[in-house]
């Protein structure tokens, strides 16, 4: 697969045929050619028919066919109450929900693959046809009929589903929490996306976690892991730029997409992130989307995203100028630093060491101090208590004011 990008930033899977063709020989030394599949083209797995776009409308079909085949075969047999009963639970629910926990069908596309059976199975039990779904799929502890709402099994078995893997250790659990931390990374808030579900993330993209996170909602319910996988914040008065861009009310659904397509291409989280040293201004090239030397580079990973278009700048400069002017200075400057030297998780260019008063720079890969003259051709920094082995970024000089010692 290949991933090619609109001018605002979106990802778009490439169609056709592309790259080289993959071939493996048998034992006897016979070569064979696997063939390609088209992104769009599903194929079936596990009982589930999948494809690269995700839009499972192949498996949709497959089910609503069978859905009608079996309402069909039970309309038209002999089938007491009792063994209709049966029939429901140990064939056409089994048959229809094995493979709905890998999937992520909409309410309405889940209610579609129901409508067929539920009545035959009233009337075949000798209840009205047309009687109240709410009464039909209600438990009978309240009095209900106790039929099997699909859209509540999906959302069960995906919810077991994740569970049961996260608790088994092995290569599927190790895999599934990398896709937890990347699925929180995206989001760029600074609560757990399962914790509080009913938070509206229009910027999210994906399917199956986005479905359960959407199942959750709808139930009221929530889901606490032991890693949340939030990056923690670095200095007082911090705040994670996609929490604001989401509570201010200022951007549509499709603008949060397009800003959080330019947090995502300079690879940062919160405000510190886009800000100097000193904490008072924006960092230098950051309201263009201008990757500099001059600003601090992220320790982790960063996920694969071109540049978005000049228009779509334009919404990341009215979302910076929520924190300051026009002339990068922030309204409300942020506060000390609360973590330090290998804590904190991005690279600077410089640091300070209130312990040996010496400045540190990064030159050729590793970090060597500066010259003490240096520090009074430098501009103050914010006041932090001396601690032992306590490094701070310090605000970037230009070259010739620093004077790197050998």
């Amino acid at each position: 697969m290949e991933w090619r990008f609109v001018m605002s930033g979106a990802p778009v899977l490439q169609g056709g045929t592309f790259g080289d063709p993959v071939c493996i020989k048998s034992a006897d030394g016979t070569p064979s050619r696997i063939k390609q599949l088209p992104v769009g083209e599903s194929y079936k797995t596990l009982g589930a028919h999948i494809e690269p776009m995700q839009h499972q409308k192949t498996h949709f079909n497959t089910l609503l066919a069978k859905a009608k085949l079996h309402s069909r075969l039970l309309a038209s047999s002999s089938c007491q109450a009792p063994h209709t009963w049966i029939y429901y639970y140990l064939v056409y629910l089994r048959s229809i929900g094995y493979s709905l926990p890998v999937s992520h069908l909409s309410f309405t596309q889940l209610n579609k693959l129901q409508q067929p059976i539920v009545p035959v199975v009233l009337s075949k039990m000798g209840y009205c046809s047309n009687t109240s779904r709410i009464l039909t799929f209600l438990c009978s502890f309240y009095d209900g009929i106790d039929f099997r709402d699909l859209r509540l099994e999906q959302g069960i078995g995906q919810i077991t589903f994740l569970i049961r893997h996260l608790r088994t250790p092995g290569q599927v659990c190790d895999l599934l929490a990398i896709v937890l931390s990347w699925f929180q990374f995206c989001a760029g808030v600074g609560y757990p996306v399962f914790l509080q579900p009913e938070r509206p993330l229009p910027h999210l993209e994906g399917h199956w976690l986005v479905c359960i996170r959407n199942f959750l909602a709808h139930i009221d319910g929530a889901l606490e892991m032991t890693k949340t996988h939030i990056q923690p914040l670095q200095r007082m008065s911090d705040s994670f730029l996609m929490d604001t861009s989401c509570n201010s009310g200022l951007f549509t659904p499709a603008e949060l997409k397009r800003l959080n397509y330019c947090r995502l291409y300079l690879n940062v989280l919160t405000l510190s992130d886009v800000t100097d040293a000193k904490g008072n201004r924006f960092a230098p090239g950051i309201l263009d989307g201008i990757r500099s030397v001059q600003q601090s580079s992220s320790k982790g990973p960063s996920a694969k995203q071109e540049r978005p278009s000049n228009e779509t700048w334009a919404l990341w400069r009215r979302l910076l100028h929520i924190f300051g002017n026009k002339h990068q200075l922030l309204f409300l400057p942020l506060g000390p630093w609360i973590a330090s030297g290998p804590e904190l998780r991005r690279d600077w260019p410089t640091f300070f060491s209130p312990e040996y008063r010496k400045i540190f720079a990064y030159r050729t890969g590793n970090m060597k101090s500066a010259h003490r003259s240096a520090i009074a051709c430098t501009p103050s920094f914010p006041t932090i208590p001396k601690q032992k082995s306590r490094m701070m970024p310090f605000p970037s000089m230009p070259p010739k004011s620093l004077m790197v010692g050998a």
